[in-house]
């Protein structure tokens, strides 16, 4: 019988394969569109037993600056939005009625690893959490000028008794990241798709019932 990571892993690619084959799903990470900064995209998929989420953002949008930190006040700045994303569990809040766990972490981003955040260290009991480095994209101006852009990503995976019972997911991200305005949400579950886009101010997903 295939282990608790085996079965976890099949789960959440199954999960995410389906949130992407959705007509006209895409965000701009993964499909090429434009990085604009005070947006982000959260994609959400849920099946019996697990609620994924997947969250691209510009780094802009959570440190105020997209290049490796020069001063102190951006390093400090730079560790506390890994802190915060690594304790996903704060970020994103499901319905009580389906009975969700963090399970695990998955952060990429070359900015927040080179400023120390930390990962692969999973204690008895606690959510795994794993931090990559996926590098920057640098691309010149018409006037020979060099501007870096830099994504976020996170994928946040719970295990619940049901997930299928969550009628709601509470976010705090706009409360945490206060240079986010907007934030496009795509869901696919076992009651439909549905998408929307959260503003500044909003704190409540509603789930497809």
């Amino acid at each position: 019988m295939p282990n608790k990571a085996v079965r976890l892993k099949k789960t959440v690619l199954y999960a995410l394969t389906l949130l992407f084959a959705l007509p006209g799903l895409t965000t701009f990470a993964h499909a090429g569109n434009p990085h604009t900064h005070g947006q982000a995209a959260l994609n959400i998929a849920l099946d019996t037993e697990t609620l994924t989420l997947n969250l691209v953002s510009p780094l802009d949008n959570l440190t105020g600056f997209e290049h490796a930190p020069r001063t102190p006040e951006q390093h400090a700045r730079a560790r506390q939005a890994a802190e915060l994303l690594q304790n996903a569990d704060q970020l994103f809040i499901p319905d009580p009625g389906a009975g969700c766990t963090l399970d695990s972490v998955d952060l990429e981003s070359a900015i927040l690893v080179s400023s120390g955040a930390q990962g692969d260290q999973t204690a008895a009991g606690t959510p795994s959490t794993h931090v990559k480095d996926t590098g920057q994209h640098t691309h010149t101006s018409g006037h020979g000028t060099h501007d870096t852009h830099a994504d976020v990503e996170l994928t946040a995976t719970f295990l619940c008794e049901n997930a299928s019972a969550a009628h709601f997911i509470d976010t705090t991200l706009f409360e945490s990241f206060k240079r986010l305005q907007t934030m496009s949400v795509q869901i696919a579950s076992p009651h439909g798709q549905s998408g929307l886009t959260l503003k500044r101010g909003t704190q409540r997903i509603a789930l497809p019932e």
